[in-house]
């Protein structure tokens, strides 16, 4: 009986449609072959309300910045002045975890300003607790100031037999700098 009911559903499965065989791909298409079309002249693209320099090729427009620094302004952190328990590379690496936060604070007034640059001092005390107290920050422009204080204030560090009196450098560059 089993070997009835085994053939008759091998056989019922057989017994189904033929499937087409597969057709060979086209081969693909030469890319080489199919030229770009050329780049609009930054004149043209500012008419369509996008200022965007051509940087490619002869006839490099004005305007144009190559490498790394294009697009991408910098913050860079210095080496803070410590007076206190805290070990600086404690201080350090936890300022580096707040980084993007901190040039969040510059590029935000860097659209509305676009020449703004330079270095701002934050002085804070970081507490026996490892909390950050007494946060003040000068330099570069009101607006990033009060931001960094915020992202500092935020901020809290390990516990230590005594407070620590903090001054750390932050400088800000624009694009291409």
């Amino acid at each position: 009986m089993r070997s009835v009911l085994v053939l008759g559903i091998v056989a019922a499965c057989d017994a189904g449609p033929k499937r087409p065989a597969p057709q060979p791909e086209s081969p693909p298409r030469d890319r080489a072959a199919v030229p770009e079309p050329p780049l609009a002249p930054a004149s043209q693209v500012a008419a369509a309300g996008v200022a965007v320099p051509r940087c490619e090729g002869e006839g490099v427009e004005p305007g144009c910045r190559r490498g790394r620094s294009a697009g991408t302004p910098t913050t860079s952190i210095g080496q803070p002045t410590l007076d206190g328990a805290i070990d600086k590379a404690i201080v350090r690496r936890r300022v580096k975890r707040e980084i993007q936060k901190i040039m969040y604070c510059y590029e935000k007034s860097l659209l509305a300003k676009p020449e703004l640059f330079g270095t701002v001092r934050v002085q804070f005390f970081i507490s026996p607790t490892g909390e950050v107290q007494h946060v003040s920050a000068s330099g570069v422009d009101p607006d990033v100031t009060s931001c960094v204080e915020r992202v500092f204030e935020a901020m809290t560090f390990p516990a230590s037999r005594e407070g620590t009196n903090v001054m750390y450098p932050i400088t800000f560059r624009p694009t291409g700098s």
